[in-house]
């Protein structure tokens, strides 16, 4: 994804409170609605799933990107949006990426974060090292999830068991 100019180029990290049980099947249409959006809308970032929170980081125009948190901000499939950083950027982090999703049981943020019942809390001092982390670890996640689904860009386990 290209195109950007870059004084238009934004990025947005968020964390929010999933009301969803930690299933392949819900995390797979939650990755399918955000690919298509992303896509259409030049944006690209990944999601993970620590527990019972979700954080997400979108990078893109800056117009789509604003559009996208609010549409995000009121999705009924979790709670407690809260925005952790936003500010311009300089490139994109994520080309490849109109969604990636990763579990915990893929790549823990375990180091970073301090997740209880109802709580996370962010061990590091700037929560973008949370995106510097995912990012250093992107092409390692890209290879196992190609390797593990047939759909690229999509990491998934089923928590069913």
């Amino acid at each position: 994804m290209s195109g950007v100019d870059l004084p238009d180029f934004h990025y947005a990290l968020y964390h929010s409170i999933s009301l969803l049980p930690p299933t392949a099947d819900f995390h797979n249409d939650i990755m399918k609605t955000s690919q298509k959006n992303n896509m259409r809308d030049g944006l690209t970032g990944f999601l993970h799933r620590e527990g019972d929170f979700f954080i997400q980081y979108l990078e893109g125009p800056k117009s789509e990107l604003h559009k996208a948190m609010r549409r995000i901000s009121r999705d009924p499939r979790h709670s407690d949006f809260t925005v952790m950083k936003q500010a311009p950027a300089t490139r994109r982090l994520l080309p490849e990426w109109s969604m990636g999703f990763v579990d915990p049981l893929a790549l823990s943020l375990s180091d970073l974060l301090d997740v209880s019942p109802g709580q996370l809390n962010i061990r590091a001092l700037d929560p973008f090292d949370l995106v510097v982390f995912m990012v250093s670890n992107a092409d390692a996640l890209r290879t196992r999830a190609m390797a593990a689904v047939s759909k690229p860009r999509v990491l998934t386990r089923n928590l069913d068991r």
